[in-house]
């Protein structure tokens, strides 16, 4: 590592997370990697012409979902705590190229005790392509639950939540 530069350590995914942005066994999913760079969490993703929206160009719903991941992860990987997402803004999702790699960024931009404010961006060809904003609250499982009553959290997840 030089000095200056943060490691990159990749992060741990369960087994049981069956996401479809980072669900490492999802057969559907995009089955993304994400790595801890200091206060950042970062990924890659090499489109496919299956992840078109119109010719050439991904969906505009796949950046969205590689958006959330990435503010979702930058919770528990910084953090080590799974975030109870609210508010989300997306400031910007243009064009992405299915023909070029591209890259994401998320980091927590600001915290006031519990509440987040999270900060995802996607990159390609050297020009922010895309960018979204969310709130976010760090609870406890059981206020987890309660907001989210259909996740079914997997096990994996123990311990990333407030205490009492």
């Amino acid at each position: 590592v030089t000095q200056g530069m943060s490691e990159r350590v990749l992060l741990e995914n369960a087994d049981d997370n069956v996401g479809f942005g980072c669900g490492p066994e999802n057969p559907m999913g995009l089955r993304l990697k994400f790595y801890q760079e200091g206060d950042r969490v970062t990924t890659e993703a090499a489109p496919t012409k299956w992840w078109s929206g119109q010719p050439g160009v991904v969906n505009p719903g796949i950046l969205y979902a590689v958006l959330l991941d990435l503010n979702t992860w930058a919770a528990s990987g910084v953090l080590h705590r799974v975030p109870l997402l609210g508010k989300t803004t997306v400031l910007d999702l243009g064009a992405v190229s299915v023909r070029a790699p591209f890259t994401g960024a998320a980091w927590v931009a600001k915290r006031d005790g519990s509440l987040l404010l999270l900060r995802a961006e996607l990159h390609q060809d050297g020009k922010r392509r895309a960018t979204m904003e969310q709130e976010a609250q760090l609870v406890t499982q059981e206020a987890y639950a309660k907001a989210r009553p259909l996740m079914e959290l997997p096990a994996s997840l123990n311990g990333y939540f407030e205490r009492e």
